[in-house]
């Protein structure tokens, strides 16, 4: 059993969407729409900018995890894409159209195992389903670590991006999108 909360801005307003999902039985749950419903009418907000997302489960050790996110259309941001907690920043330039919308999201864990100390991240960078850069886009990461090194996640294995950091900050070009994080190496 989970209950999730997802908490999102829709310009001024805070709105919320909260619930509870049983993945013991098999049920097909229909998917969470951001809006709100009042005397049988409903809208869909259009002017999302991030929130947060919250999932409490049960189980034989009850957790909790909780993770934020920016959601951004590529053209109303100049091509440049960042994380909620603007360390991370990406220059879409042609790669995306700018009407695509995209998710930078703290993930709630890493997609492989990977050599160690995570200093920041996994930052995960998302785009609706079939959608694919046509070019490659820089990525930068505001650190304090001096010894790091920048990954990013193919679907298939991690690759090395950058390990130079320079003014506070590393960067590293990437052509597809998924998870990135910044790792202290032993």
């Amino acid at each position: 059993m989970v209950e999730y909360e997802l908490e999102y801005m829709a310009g001024p307003l805070i709105q919320g969407v909260f619930g509870r999902r049983d993945f013991t039985e098999k049920t097909e749950h229909k998917p969470l729409e951001l809006g709100s419903c009042s005397k049988g009418k409903c809208k869909c907000d259009t002017d999302i900018t991030g929130g947060s997302l919250t999932l409490r489960f049960t189980a034989q050790e009850d957790y909790t995890l909780k993770g934020d996110f920016s959601y951004q259309t590529v053209g109303d941001v100049d091509s440049v894409v960042s994380s909620r907690d603007a360390k991370l920043t990406f220059k879409v330039g042609n790669a995306l159209s700018s009407s695509t919308t995209v998710i930078v999201a703290s993930t709630f864990g890493l997609p492989a195992e990977l050599e160690g100390e995570i200093v920041a991240g996994p930052y995960g960078i998302f785009a609706p389903e079939g959608v694919t850069p046509r070019g490659s886009m820089e990525l930068t990461l505001q650190t304090k670590e001096e010894n790091a090194t920048f990954y990013f996640w193919n679907g298939i294995s991690w690759q090395k991006l950058s390990d130079k950091v320079k003014d506070g900050k590393i960067s590293g070009q990437i052509s597809d999108l998924g998870v990135v994080v910044l790792v202290k190496e032993n």
